[in-house]
Parts: structure tokens; sequence; C-alpha cells
């Protein structure tokens, strides 16, 4: 059991906080995590449940001032004071608030989607601003003939416009070339930037032969593990190379 020095004396953790008023498990919550042993016995503990049927004051507190006490409880984990948490009025998202469905009608009415609207009121803009000014309609023809000039499809110079890209490299940057996903030969799949083969045999066995380089050296590593573990005539069938593989080049 773990012993605290406090007052001149060694205290165990359920004696000081019997002491003190304090559920053990609360002062030992708190030592581990870093409180100073004065402020741990010094913090009342908050009381949120019920206890015999009967609400507790939090809870009354909360119902008196038309607010969840689940949402009280949640903000006062957040940190907040418990009179801001009594205090700040719930915030409306959806139509139930008069005020806030004339605003949807009235920004319906002038063709600003709900979005912007969201987003202007979330910027401070006056309500009534926010609802009736239109939005800036995007002029993408100078854009768009620029892109195509460039040889760079529009889409991605929105995306890299979007990204914090300077106008000039947008579109002077060269669009990145995929990768192929499948290779060209048989018995050759990708492993991440190398060349990996497999072959499946007989009784249901497969059998890898290594990582390679590139895909010619992997479908020869392939044509081999055939020859060496499979007949013959089925060994030539499955091969990417029958005839003098040695001698083959990427086409």
């Amino acid at each position: 059991m773990r012993h605290i020095d406090y007052q001149g004396r060694s205290w165990s953790i359920r004696e000081l906080a019997t002491a003190h008023e304090l559920p053990p498990h609360v002062l030992r919550d708190r030592l581990r995590a870093g409180w100073p042993v004065a402020e741990a016995l010094a913090r009342p503990v908050r009381r949120h449940h019920h206890h015999c049927g009967k609400r507790t004051e939090l809870s009354r507190r909360a119902r008196a001032a038309g607010i969840s006490p689940h949402l009280v409880r949640a903000r006062l984990k957040l940190g907040w004071d418990l009179e801001d948490a009594l205090a700040r009025p719930v915030r409306i998202y959806g139509t139930n608030d008069p005020e806030r469905a004339r605003l949807l009608g009235l920004a319906a009415a002038n063709r600003v989607p709900r979005g912007i609207l969201t987003r202007r009121l979330r910027d401070g803009w006056d309500p009534e601003r926010a609802a009736t000014e239109p939005p800036r309609a995007r002029d993408d023809s100078r854009l768009a003939r620029l892109a195509a000039e460039a040889g760079v499809a529009l889409d991605l110079v929105r995306q890299r416009l979007g990204d914090g890209w300077p106008l000039e490299d947008a579109l002077s940057t060269p669009p990145r070339a995929k990768r192929p996903k499948l290779a060209r030969y048989k018995g050759v799949s990708r492993n991440g930037r190398r060349w990996f083969k497999a072959i499946l045999c007989h009784g249901g066995k497969t059998y890898y032969f290594g990582n390679h380089k590139d895909e010619l050296a992997a479908a020869l590593a392939f044509d081999q593990g055939c020859r060496r573990l499979l007949p013959p005539d089925e060994a030539e069938k499955k091969a990417n190379f029958p005839a003098a593989p040695e001698a083959a080049t990427l086409p």
C-alpha cells in the first residue's frame, strides 16, 4: 500500500482520504494524474449521481435552467465552470428554433445553400446578410482554358489550388503517373514497390519464389519454379517464356 508524507507524518491513501472526507479511489486517481497532495485533498468531489430515487442538486439546477443534466455533466467533464455549463444556451442545429427556421427559409428564397449559411453564421456574419446575400458564382472559364493549355485536368488544378499551391505550380506540375496494378506476366503480382511471384501447385500448396526488382526477373523465376515443380507439359503451358526464357526482354 502506498504511503504519503503529509503534514509531518506518513499516511496511507485510505487514512488520508478518510481524514479529509474523500473516497479513497478519488484521491488515488488524483495523485496518479499528478495533482499536488494539497489540491487533491482540498478539491471537493462533484456529486453527479442519484441517490435513493431523489435527483441531486446538479440535476435540479440543470432542469431549472432548461438544460439536460447529461449535457451539463458533459460540459463539466470538458472543463467548463458550473455557472457557464448552466447558463450557456443549447445550440440548436435543426429547424425547431423559429428564428433559425426563418433564416433557413430566407436563405432558400435567395438561393443560399444551407451549408454556406451555416458557415457564414459561424464566421460571425449578420444573420440577415448571411441569408440574403447570394453566393458568388464561380467563373472557371479562364481557369479551364489555362488547364487545357497546360494539359492538366481542371479538377486537379482546383484541388491543388485548394491545397494552397500557387497557380503557376498547379498548372506546370504534371500529374503523377499511376503505377500499374497488375503485372504483365503470369504468376507475378505487386508487393509494395517490388514484384512478387507465386504459383499454386497440386495439393493446394502455394510456393513463393522471392521478391524481385522488376517483373521480368519475377516472371523468369516463376517459369523456373514451374519447370522444377510441375510435369514438363503442364509447366510449358503455365510458363511465360516456353522457349529460351533467358533471351526474353521486356516489350
